[in-house]
């Protein structure tokens, strides 16, 4: 396995984005990150037997705060990527509720209820800021509402 360098933040503390130079404790990592079953390790175990240490030795790799911090910086990419993926699936999803709600599927008359009207409260934390410049608007050389020209 090739050894990477910790990537360090500006106050010289890890990241996360970079693999583990240990390879045992990348893949705690990965193993702590993934949604149960799905990883390559099944188990706390399986870690253990694959590289020849006791289970108490990977659970306190587990308090390790470096491979905590790899394995947040994994969940929060695999979190993002799904989330991503979604979005761009959202239209076809909506189609596909909208189509089985128009033939009587009420879980799906549901979906789209609870879907279709709701606000988008996310845009409204966002602030927007617009500046309009009356020369613009009015045309050079009129009067704007203060009487300048």
């Amino acid at each position: 396995m090739m050894k990477h360098q910790p990537d360090r933040g500006t106050s010289g503390e890890y990241r996360g984005s970079k693999p583990l130079d240990y390879e045992a404790h990348e893949a705690l990592a990965q193993y702590l990150a993934a949604p149960e079953g799905m990883g390559e390790f099944k188990s706390i175990t399986a870690i253990a037997e694959h590289f020849k240490v006791t289970r108490v030795t990977v659970h306190r790799w587990s308090h390790n705060p470096v491979v905590l911090q790899r394995a947040e910086w994994l969940s929060k990419r695999d979190w993002l990527s799904g989330v991503l993926f979604a979005r761009r699936s959202w239209e076809r999803v909506m189609r596909a509720q909208v189509k089985k709600a128009i033939t009587g599927d009420t879980q799906a008359a549901r979906f789209v209820q609870e879907n279709a009207w709701t606000e988008n409260t996310a845009a409204d934390d966002t602030p927007v800021e617009v500046t309009i410049r009356t020369e613009y608007v009015e045309g050079p050389n009129q009067i704007n509402e203060e009487g300048v020209q």
